[in-house]
């Protein structure tokens, strides 16, 4: 095998190795991604903090009411018990109940808003758990997927590594050299297929005696416009 074909196979390993491995950094990426459950579990999280906040405001507004009422009771058995005759002091008795009457009623409806709050909370706890069962189920199978593609990818790494290792143990030193360099200089295709007297990467003619050197096969000849090794049947 010529030694420019050499390099034209080894560029073609090397673009399935760097394939192999930006797909298992995906791989990677996507096994550690539990953004859509944290989310999930976050929402749930705060939900039922919510509603221990609300379980707290809920049980003081409803000691809140039982004492109003307690009071209530007390000036209604005074109003209304006999033991009291002064008009001013009886008016005085009828406006504090009226009074604690009405802040009775608007806690009472404060705690009546509150338990439908309950249940839209509760339900809504329920739906992100739902949710976050159904994401579970879907990650796990996904992320068994992924383990085993991931399994499968590593050995395919290994098996192009080892063929890259003996394929490089008999390319051209210099031709490789040269191929390494601008590998490194991250040089997308470093080996060039010339076609019809043209570089098959920058489409650029090149002079026929460049053609012909490359042609030999031995040493490694660059395209004058791009700096890649020529390669030409």
């Amino acid at each position: 095998m010529p030694d420019m074909r050499l390099l034209l196979d080894l560029q073609i390993l090397d673009q399935e190795l760097m394939s192999a491995f930006n797909r298992l950094g995906l791989i990677d990426a996507a096994l550690e991604d539990r953004h859509e459950l944290i989310q999930l579990e976050n929402r749930i999280s705060e939900n039922k903090r919510f509603n221990e906040k609300m379980t707290v405001e809920h049980k003081d507004l409803e000691l809140k009411s039982m004492s109003l009422k307690e009071k209530a009771n007390k000036v209604e058995n005074r109003l209304y018990g006999g033991s009291v005759f002064n008009p001013r002091e009886l008016g005085d008795l009828n406006q504090e109940l009226g009074g604690l009457n009405k802040d009775i009623g608007t806690l009472d409806e404060r705690i009546l808003e509150m338990m439908l709050n309950f249940d839209v909370l509760q339900e809504r706890i329920g739906e992100y758990e739902r949710k976050l069962a159904e994401a579970n189920v879907v990650w796990t199978s996904e992320h068994e997927k992924l383990i085993k593609e991931k399994e499968d990818l590593t050995n395919v790494v290994s098996l192009l590594t080892d063929q890259r290792e003996k394929m490089v143990q008999v390319a051209n030193p210099k031709g490789l050299m040269v191929y390494e360099r601008l590998r490194m200089g991250k040089i997308n295709n470093p080996v060039a297929e010339v076609l019809r007297n043209i570089c098959g990467v920058c489409r650029v003619s090149l002079p026929t005696h460049h053609v012909q050197l490359a042609k030999g096969g031995k040493d490694p000849i660059l395209c004058t416009s791009c700096g890649r090794i020529l390669y030409a049947l």
